[in-house]
C-alpha cells in the first residue's frame, strides 16, 4: 500500500496453505544431501530434518539445490536424478553463492575485493549455518587465519566486538570479515582497531531458471 510493489517473495513459507501464491520454490540444501539419512521415510520433525512428509512435493512448482561446490555436485547430481523420476512435472535446477564484493560498516568506500583477498582476516558470523560462509571464504581464496561462529541472530555488544578484535590480533589478522547480515548489528559499535569488512555475496542460478521463471510468471 505504501510502495510501488507488485511481487512479494516470503522466505520460508510452503507450509502456509492458507496463503494463496502463484508459484512455490522448494529448496534443498547441498550439503545436507552428504548426509545418508537424508529423506529417510518418515524422518520429519522431531525425528528428522523434514517438516513435512515427501510426497507433499508435489505441491512445489520446481526445486533448486543451493549452495553446489566442488565436493557437493556428485551428491547433488544424483539427488537430482532421483528428484526427476520421483517428481517429473518439476524441473531441479542448481544454485551456488558467489562472492560478489566487499562492503563496511561504516559507510566509507570499501577496497576491492582482489586486494582483500591478501589481507589475513578473521572471520566470523552469526547465522543458522555458518559452516558454508567459511567454505565460501575458503574456496575464494581469501587468507582466514581462524574462524568464530556464534548463534543465528547473534547481536553483538562492544564487549563481544572487543573480544573479537583481540582474538583477530592474537592471530595474526589485519582485517575482519563477516556475512552482510553480521555487520550490520555492527554499525554502531564506534571505531575499531582493524577493520571489519562485509562479504557481499551474489546467488548464481542455472541459466534457464530465469526462463523458466519468467515463462511461469506470464501464464495466465
Amino acid at each position: 500500500q505504501h510502495y510501488p510493489v507488485d511481487t512479494l517473495v516470503l522466505d520460508d513459507a510452503f507450509q502456509h496453505l492458507a496463503l494463496e501464491r502463484d508459484l512455490d520454490l522448494v529448496l534443498f540444501s547441498s550439503r545436507s544431501l552428504l548426509d545418508p539419512a537424508f529423506l529417510r521415510p518418515g524422518r520429519v520433525l522431531p525425528g528428522g530434518p523434514l517438516r513435512e512428509p515427501p510426497e507433499a512435493l508435489f505441491r512445489a512448482d520446481a526445486f533448486v539445490i543451493t549452495g553446489i561446490t566442488d565436493d557437493t555436485r556428485d551428491a547433488a547430481q544424483i539427488f537430482r536424478t532421483n528428484l526427476s523420476e520421483q517428481f517429473p512435472r518439476q524441473p531441479v535446477f542448481f544454485s551456488s553463492y558467489q562472492p560478489d564484493r566487499i562492503t563496511t560498516r561504516t559507510g566509507e568506500p570499501a577496497p576491492p575485493l582482489d586486494r582483500v583477498r591478501q589481507i589475513p582476516l578473521f572471520g566470523f558470523c552469526g547465522i543458522a549455518d555458518p559452516e558454508p560462509f567459511c567454505r565460501l571464504l575458503a574456496a575464494a581464496g581469501f587468507r582466514i587465519t581462524d574462524f568464530a561462529a556464534f548463534q543465528d541472530h547473534r547481536p553483538y555488544g562492544r564487549s563481544e566486538l572487543a573480544q573479537l578484535m583481540t582474538r583477530a590480533r592474537d592471530q595474526g589478522a589485519r582485517g575482519l570479515i563477516t556475512t552482510e547480515k553480521d555487520l550490520v548489528k555492527l554499525k554502531s559499535l564506534g571505531p575499531t582497531p582493524l577493520p571489519i569488512y562485509g562479504l557481499a555475496i551474489s546467488l548464481q542460478l542455472e541459466e534457464n531458471f530465469d526462463q523458466f521463471l519468467a515463462n511461469r510468471i506470464a501464464a495466465p
